[in-house]
């Protein structure tokens, strides 16, 4: 992959755990099947999130799923 294609960017702006609780490493994101598709656990709370992106701000979107 050339480096100039990559890039970051805020899934959510939308705290998804108390800011005192907040810590390096608490989420994980598992890739899936579909590219645009990833499975986002806390690994302190065990909650779920089905994250998706795109090349298109609109297509961005995270769902809690359990």
């Amino acid at each position: 992959m050339n480096a100039n294609n990559r890039f970051e960017v805020a899934l959510s702006t939308i705290p998804r755990c108390p800011a005192e609780n907040a810590k390096n490493g608490r989420f994980t994101l598992y890739a899936t099947n579909n590219i645009y598709t990833f499975i986002m656990l806390d690994q302190v709370s065990g909650k779920l999130w089905q994250v998706q992106w795109g090349n298109n701000i609109d297509n961005f979107m995270m769902v809690e799923i359990n």
